[in-house]
């Protein structure tokens, strides 16, 4: 959706240059008003994704950590090191 909101007022521009629709200013200005929404929203998009990745690396660190706790237990790993 983001990206259509970026390709909106290039799409209406070359919908007029091809004679597949006429042009029409009130498509143009809400295709600059999609593009304008998209040019916010996507930094924060990314920003949202970026900490949603990080928890999930985190997440899955904690978890593989305590995986290889519970299968092999700390004293039992020690008995076998000596």
């Amino acid at each position: 959706m983001l990206g259509a909101g970026l390709a909106a007022p290039v799409v209406i521009i070359w919908q007029f240059i091809t004679a597949a629709h006429i042009f029409d200013i009130g498509r143009l200005m809400i295709s600059c008003g999609m593009l304008l929404m998209s040019l916010v929203v996507i930094p924060i998009a990314w920003k949202i994704t970026c900490y949603i990745g990080c928890i999930l690396k985190a997440y899955y660190r904690y978890n593989v950590n305590s995986i290889v706790y519970e299968v092999i237990p700390r004293e039992a790993n020690d008995d076998y090191r000596k």
